[in-house]
């Protein structure tokens, strides 16, 4: 397209040539010729002018050189610039030759099933649903509308996704959780009877694991974001719009609010219920309920204002004992003779 378009598309204030034309979006240390870069500061601003890119999106209070689009908030105009140069998905490639699929599966209108993909017993597949090479759709597992299995997808039996649900490669949902009973002889394994269920337009990053529940279901619910190596254990359920950042993990039967945000290596101990809107920093470990809103950080997870007081503190304890020293050599004693 060209910048007009770009600019009537992001409602930009357009400075430069209207017809030049655009063919991508760059880096701004990495641009190509035709494409545009979005810069969000000064730094950014210098790199991109130096390249060869033909046009730079920045913030109504900067001006280049270069032709440039104006606009309030760089960083919401850059994310639009990638959904409008993003490349269309392809057309629906059937089933191929090499996919294995149950005579008693039901598969909906326009699929694209990958060499290798099983579709086991009874499962139920929307239509446009992709499911990607060595993909394993268990038992009676049910996807609704425009699913996206990545290849190397375990769905086990009876799992539940709804409409335009992405899950990346290496996920495995509704395997058994962690569940044993520990008796003189050993550990015992617990029967997971229940399953996995995922509302509309979650997405699952890659390698992520969703465990079953022991009965029920351990329930994601609509719009959530799951990131890379994350860990769901059986029986929790997640309100809307949550969000779990890479390594993040909850125990077993936890129960998140709306709009819970769970930043990377953090993770909540089973049974505790945390409030809409809570957000935990990255590597805190929750031990107690939170409540709507709650802030926290640090392991125990403590109030994020209060932790950063102690952290604070903290660091200014070296501080104190060498103050200590000094006034103990001052007076002529050590903290051997008090020992004494």
């Amino acid at each position: 397209m060209n910048l007009a378009e770009l600019a009537r598309r992001l409602d930009a204030e357009l400075v430069g040539p209207a017809e030049l034309p655009v063919t991508g979006v760059g880096a701004p240390e990495e641009a190509r010729p035709g494409q545009v870069v979005a810069a969000f500061d000064d730094a950014a601003l210098v790199s991109a002018e130096a390249g060869p890119a033909a046009a730079l999106v920045v913030g109504a209070e900067m001006s280049a050189a270069k032709p440039h689009l104006r606009v309030a908030d760089p960083r919401a105009a850059f994310e639009q610039l990638l959904d409008l140069f993003a490349p269309p998905p392809p057309p629906p490639a059937g089933i191929h030759p090499r996919a294995l699929v149950d005579p008693s599966a039901v598969i909906g209108a326009e699929p694209t099933l990958g060499p290798h993909a099983v579709i086991g017993p009874r499962v139920v597949l929307g239509d446009r649903c992709r499911i990607g090479a060595n993909c394993v759709v268990g038992e009676a597992a049910r996807l609704g509308n425009d699913v996206t299995l990545h290849a190397n997808v375990t769905l086990y039996a009876g799992v539940e996704l709804g409409d335009r649900v992405i899950v990346h490669s290496g996920a495995v949902l509704g395997a058994d959780g962690f569940g044993y009973r520990s008796t003189a002889v050993g550990h015992v394994r617990v029967p997971h009877l229940g399953t996995v269920v995922l509302e509309d337009d979650v997405e699952v990053g890659a390698n992520a694991t969703i465990d079953r529940a022991k009965v029920g279901a351990t329930r994601v619910g609509q719009g959530c974001k799951i990131d890379n190596l994350v860990l769901i254990a059986h029986n929790c359920r997640l309100g809307r719009h949550c969000l779990m950042v890479g390594q993040s993990a909850l125990a077993g039967s936890v129960e998140l609010g709306e709009g819970v945000v769970m930043a990377g290596q953090s993770g909540i101990a089973d049974h505790l219920r945390v409030g809409d809107g809570a957000v935990v920093a990255g590597q805190a470990g929750v031990m107690k309920p939170l409540s709507p809103g709650a802030r926290v950080a640090g392991s125990p997870a403590l109030d994020q204002v209060e932790y950063f007081k102690q952290l604070a503190g903290l660091r200014r304890l070296r501080q104190l004992a060498r103050r200590v020293e000094a006034l103990e050599r001052a007076l002529g004693r050590t903290a051997d003779d008090d020992a004494t």
